[in-house]
């Protein structure tokens, strides 16, 4: 969210012009989020669906004036999906709460029974659907055996990359942090991302990765959507994801 609000400041000179409310947020930076929304000066607000549940936040938003609803990373509605998160089930009647309003559900990874379902919760059946092709015909996929002497292969990609951004993803929280510290102990910039960490240390290694303080970040799933930065040239998964939707989202 962070990213995506960002980048949208960029296009204002009024840093109030689009903001988010999630967890990270204490209350002194919510209660400025309301106001300025109240002000008239937020033209896009990013909501996460935990946040949205909230009845505070669903009185506050009562008041708004809102034109439409956009609910990104649809497919985490379904409970087909491949991560299925039951606050995304709560949205539609929590719309119907605050206002209806034009609606539109956005996803790279709707396999049929999944894009049905999303319709279903969201009350969209009759809705007209636009597909594309999720294929990038610039991008070069290659697997490699795993072999005893994994981290080793990795420092050797990297550094055979070196000044170049990449993502190396794990599984598990552990893993990120162990193999951020390798990739330090071989002189590579490399930070650690994933959803247990500080949200304040979150935020700036992602910025960091962002401003290129540093080539690589190591994460879990938790990093990457929403991410907008166009000059990754390497993502590379230590695991294998646990299923297919996961590896091509």
């Amino acid at each position: 969210m962070k990213n995506q609000v960002d980048a949208m400041r960029n296009f204002s000179e009024e840093d109030g012009v689009a903001h988010f409310i999630n967890s990270s947020l204490n209350k002194s930076a919510i209660d400025q989020v309301k106001s300025d929304i109240l002000s008239g000066r937020t033209k896009l607000l990013y909501v996460a669906p935990e946040s949205l549940t909230k009845e505070e936040n669903v009185e506050f938003l009562r008041q708004v004036k809102i034109s439409f609803y956009a609910v990104d990373e649809a497919h985490c509605i379904s409970e087909w999906g491949h991560d299925f998160r039951p606050e995304y089930r709560r949205i539609r009647p929590i719309i119907n709460e605050i206002g209806k309003r034009p609606l539109i559900a956005l996803t790279a990874t709707a396999t049929p029974k999944v894009q049905h379902d999303i319709q279903k919760n969201l009350g969209m059946t009759e809705a007209t659907v636009f597909k594309s092709s999720f294929n990038r015909s610039n991008l070069y996929y290659e697997v490699r055996p795993k072999g005893p002497n994994i981290d080793r292969d990795i420092i050797k990609y990297i550094k055979a990359n070196e000044g170049k951004s990449g993502i190396v993803y794990c599984l598990s929280r552990k893993k990120v942090e162990e193999f951020a510290d390798i990739l330090r102990a071989n002189g590579i910039k490399a930070l650690p991302y994933h959803a247990g960490m500080d949200s304040q240390v979150r935020s700036a290694n992602q910025d960091a990765f962002l401003m290129e303080q540093v080539d690589v970040i190591v994460a879990t799933i938790a990093f990457g959507m929403g991410i907008d930065k166009p000059d990754v040239r390497y993502v590379i998964h230590y695991d294998i994801p646990k299923s297919l939707e996961g590896y091509y989202q």
